[in-house]
C-alpha cells in the first residue's frame, strides 16, 4: 500500500507529522512525504521544515493521500497534482485537518475526532 503525505508551503505540523506517525506503522505500507518538488518544505510558523522525499509526479496513485490542513492548505485544492483533485476526477479530496469532510463510508464504524477552532474559542472540538 503507498500513502503519501503531501507537504506545502504553510502546513500544520501535527496534520502530517500524526497521520505519518500512524500510517507508518501499518503492516506493508510504504508511507512518503511529497510535495510539488522534493526537498525541504516549511510549516506554517516557518520554525519547522520536513522534507519531501519525492515528487509528486512520482506518487501518482497513491492509495491514500493524507493532505494535512494549514493556511496552505486550501490553495492545494486546485492543485491539478494533486490526485483527486483534478477537476476531470471526481473523487472529493479528504482533509486530514477536517475529519468531519470525511467519506461517511470512511468513519460510519469510527467516531470522528480532531482539532477545530473558531475565532475566539481556540481549541474547540467535535
Amino acid at each position: 500500500m503507498r500513502i503519501a503525505v503531501v507537504l506545502f508551503d504553510r502546513f500544520t505540523a501535527l496534520d502530517a507529522v500524526g497521520p505519518y506517525e500512524t500510517l507508518s506503522r501499518v503492516p506493508g505500507a510504504e508511507t512518503v512525504f511529497v510535495a510539488q518538488r522534493p526537498g525541504p518544505v516549511r510549516n506554517d510558523g516557518g520554525s519547522l521544515a520536513l522534507v519531501a522525499d519525492r515528487a509528486l509526479v512520482d506518487v501518482p496513485e497513491p492509495d491514500v493521500l493524507v493532505v494535512p490542513g494549514g493556511p496552505g492548505q486550501s490553495d492545494q485544492m486546485a492543485n491539478e497534482a494533486l490526485p483527486g483533485c483534478s477537476r476531470a476526477d471526481p473523487r472529493p479530496p479528504y482533509d486530514a485537518g477536517s475529519p468531519r469532510k470525511a467519506p461517511a463510508h470512511l468513519v460510519e464504524r469510527f467516531r470522528a475526532a480532531g482539532r477545530f477552532s473558531r475565532r475566539g474559542q481556540p481549541g474547540a472540538s467535535t
